[in-house]
């Protein structure tokens, strides 16, 4: 069917039917139509689908609600679920993003990710998993090809201090085992391995429990606890690893607002700091007004390195809602300590406070008009900074020609990374994006070709594509450190998640190639342990529903972390490694799982999983799909893949197969009344004919051969 009059008249929409037959392609049309019109015409294009899709599907009223931000809505779609089994599939896709008050218990569990972990386990368990992994699981010392870092490595080569090795193991633990609620260092050796640490290592190592036991805010804030007792940067751990494990999950108790709360003010910075990263981490995308006290170091006389992990905290808890009060207190801050925003390492994150704020709402003119205010070249990072957030996800043409004209100007090579944000969720702007950088890396200057690599990894997160190895690999072997590092930092977010046998094989190569130099090592470690995260079972990417949606705290977890990595040597490599966790709001499991809308158990059906076909716009019912796989839930989605369920005897209440999706045993008279309506919608087949004359059916066909010659030649 056509839906092009639709779009040239939109008048036409008042007189158009819609029913059971056409709804699914004109919602697949109209939503991948509106991508290509700029706002506010693609907004209104997309809310002239609500009213069908509170009809039809009510979930899909749901992912409108969230593609819109128009929270009000998702109330009016519950309302229109026809049965608690629709409740619940809806709420699950909120994935404890969105703070729903006065549901029913079991509603509020699945809108708050309560029982995440528990999924998860489930989840591991089916794909034989569950086996804690060391770092040397990771590493695989005994593949090296020692005699190729005998030719790389000059004769004697410093080896890895012991306290840099310790640390990268302790981060390497941390991701291959994120969310499995166990490993072999931190939570087997305990404070025996911490003390293998020193100074903020200490902190870091600690923290990897927040990591390990991600989700299980139960279980893991008792394991924390007794680190909550020691002092200096073994407390600070603990904090942060109490906020960490938080991350997504609303619990009625509230164990990480209730401790660290009295922590914000304590006298050791460093303590005071991990507070305040913790709760970000455990609250973020939440908005709670209750937390607007993570602003008041920008408000006093508290130090640079306080005040700059105050704003990314509120820029994280308070993402994309523009709230009133914390701006105002975030550009008072970036006006008053307008010095150290370009001096101080950490002082570039009073500005991403600032544009977290704005996240994906393209509106930031009162941001841009304080920025104004500020003297160069200051005030021209903080507007960049800010407009590339609030446009992030949006695809916007005439920002990204902006970013292109501006990223090889001095102290603007931070457009860079405004590039790939804006282009995220788009795959042909990604594809011009990735031409494009090819060409900074040939013809720009240094400052920029540093932040490419970054650049690649937030735009193709978990998305290990054969084009971007070999670009990865090329800088990975740059004469630039930095420029190493970056590259590395980018393999790690590429293959997040995915453990891609290329990627793996590329690593361990760089671990003897770059065994000489600690610091780059140090950065192989981390972008090993990113490769096999989770074991294999996680993501890392902000698009989800199909590729409709982009996680705004997913996206806010992915940028704090780029923007760490933009001065590796003063904080990766220096004293502020732990920001290297501001990565955990954007773990999220990339398995397809089905559970019995009844029990909420696991049950296992056919499904297929192949290669995602864009259909939208062609006629009839095309294969959503292609070169599909035949497997048994639950299954892993790789990106670009699709899951098609064959379960006719099952009734499903979602129209994307991504997550957690519910099931409901079909009656016997439901399976044979689908059966019947299919025989009777196939199309019947027409009658062949070899003459124009239709020969006579009352006369019986002559037989033998005489009788055969005597009939006429067919007409031509």
């Amino acid at each position: 069917m056509n839906f092009d009059s639709l779009l040239e008249h939109p008048a036409e929409w008042d007189t158009f039917e819609v029913n059971e037959t056409n709804y699914t392609a004109l919602f697949r049309y109209i939503t991948e139509a509106a991508k290509l019109i700029p706002d506010p015409e693609g907004e209104q294009l997309l809310r002239k689908l609500i009213p069908h899709t509170l009809r039809f599907q009510p979930i899909d009223s749901v992912r409108l609600a969230l593609r819109l931000h128009d929270m009000p809505l998702i109330r009016v779609a519950l309302d229109a679920c026809k049965d608690e089994y629709q409740k619940k599939q809806c709420v699950l896709l909120l994935r404890g993003e969105v703070r729903l008050e006065e549901l029913p218990p079991d509603l509020a569990d699945l809108a708050n990710n309560v029982k995440l972990a528990d999924y998860f386990a489930m989840m591991a368990k089916s794909l034989d998993v569950t086996e804690t992994k060391t770092p040397e699981d990771v590493y695989k010392s005994h593949l090296v090809d020692k005699d190729a870092h005998a030719v790389t490595a000059p004769p004697g080569a410093a080896r890895v201090d012991s306290a840099k090795e310790n640390l990268a193991a302790s981060f390497v633990s941390a991701f291959v085992n994120c969310a499995h609620g166990q490993d072999t260092l931190i939570d087997q050796q305990g404070i025996n391995w911490v003390y293998r640490n020193k100074d903020s290592g200490q902190t870091s190592a600690t923290a990897a429990l927040g990591a390990i036991h991600l989700w299980d805010v139960n279980g893991g804030s008792n394991l924390v606890d007794k680190y909550l007792y020691a002092t200096g940067p073994i407390k600070a751990g603990g904090l942060l690893a109490l906020g960490a494990l938080s991350c997504n999950i609303r619990d009625e108790a509230d164990p990480a607002f209730g401790l660290l709360v009295d922590y914000l003010a304590d006298a050791d910075n460093g303590v005071r700091m991990a507070a305040l990263l913790g709760l970000g981490l455990a609250y973020c995308g939440t908005g709670r007004e209750d937390l607007l006290v993570l602003a008041d170091p920008l408000t006093s006389d508290a130090p640079i390195e306080v005040a700059a992990i105050s704003a990314l905290a509120c820029g994280l808890v308070f993402v994309g809602t523009a709230n009133v009060q914390v701006a105002q207190a975030l550009m008072q801050a970036v006006m008053e300590r307008e010095a150290d925003i370009m001096a101080h390492p950490l002082g570039r994150f009073l500005a991403l406070g600032l544009g977290l704020l704005y996240m994906g709402r393209q509106e930031c003119e009162a941001a841009l008009e304080a920025c104004s205010t500020l003297k160069a070249p200051t005030s021209e990072y903080a507007a960049l900074v800010v407009e590339m957030c609030a446009y992030a996800g949006t695809g916007n043409m005439l920002k990204i020609q902006k970013f292109l004209g501006v990223c090889t100007e001095e102290n603007k090579q931070i457009a860079t990374l405004g590039l790939a944000l804006v282009g995220m969720g788009e795959p042909l702007v990604a594809q011009m994006l990735l031409r494009h950088f090819d060409r900074i890396i040939q013809y720009g200057e240094m400052p920029t070709r540093r932040l490419v690599p970054l650049a690649i990894g937030l735009l193709f997160a978990s998305d290990p594509r054969v084009e971007l190895m070999g670009t990865l690999s090329r800088l990975s072997h740059d004469q630039d450190p930095e420029v190493c590092m970056g590259a590395l930092m980018g393999l790690g977010l590429v293959g997040a998640g995915t453990n891609n046998g290329t990627i793996a094989k590329l690593l361990r190569d760089l671990s003897a190639y770059h065994g000489k130099d600690p610091n780059i090592l140090f950065m192989v470690r981390i972008a090993q342990g990113l490769t096999h995260m989770g074991k294999g079972i996680l993501s890392l990417s902000p698009a989800h529903s199909d590729g409709l949606l982009i996680s705004r705290p997913a996206l806010a977890g992915l940028v704090a972390t780029a923007m760490a990595c933009t001065n590796f040597n003063d904080l990766i490599q220096g004293n502020y490694h732990y920001l290297l966790y501001t990565l955990l709001p954007a773990v999220h499991p990339r398995v397809l799982m089905t559970l019995d809308a009844d029990t909420m158990q696991p049950v296992g059906v056919q499904c297929r999983v192949g290669k995602a076909v864009d259909v939208a716009g062609q006629p009839g019912t095309p294969n959503t799909i292609t070169g599909f796989q035949t497997m048994t839930t639950p299954v892993l989605l790789s990106p670009g893949q699709r899951a098609e369920l064959v379960a006719p005897e099952y009734k499903r209440f979602t129209t994307v197969n991504e997550g957690i999706v519910l099931l409901k045993k079909k009656a016997q008279w439901e399976i044979e009344l689908e059966e019947m309506q299919e025989r009777a919608a196939a199309p019947k087949p027409s009658p062949k004919t070899t003459g124009t004359t239709p020969a006579p059916t009352t006369t019986p066909a002559p037989t033998g051969p005489a009788s055969a010659a005597s009939q006429p030649a067919p007409a031509k």
